[in-house]
């Protein structure tokens, strides 16, 4: 069994920069990447964290980033991540 330990959640700062692009940091763990538009702002932030703790293909789909602001996570809030009926809650420290 492949053993990941993600923390219960993981501080993203978005900055819009020119043209309309977006810098993403995941400030406490001291990486970036720079988005070319807000509708990949998702796909690459859950990229930066999934190779950041090293996670498997086949366990990407089991877990995923939510923005607080997206109406989805609001509704979904006392469950702290989103994830399939097969997550295995050893993954969160």
């Amino acid at each position: 069994m492949i053993k990941i330990k993600l923390p219960k959640t993981i501080d993203v700062e978005i900055k819009k920069l020119s043209k309309g692009k977006f810098f993403v940091s995941l400030v406490k763990l001291g990486v970036f990447t720079e988005v070319d538009s807000e509708q990949e702002l998702n796909h690459m932030i859950n990229d930066l964290i999934y190779t950041y703790y090293d996670v498997p293909k086949h366990l990407q789909k089991q877990f995923h980033y939510r923005s607080k602001e997206d109406e989805e996570y609001n509704k979904a809030k006392p469950f702290i991540i989103f994830s399939t009926p097969n997550f295995n809650p050893s993954y969160i420290q």
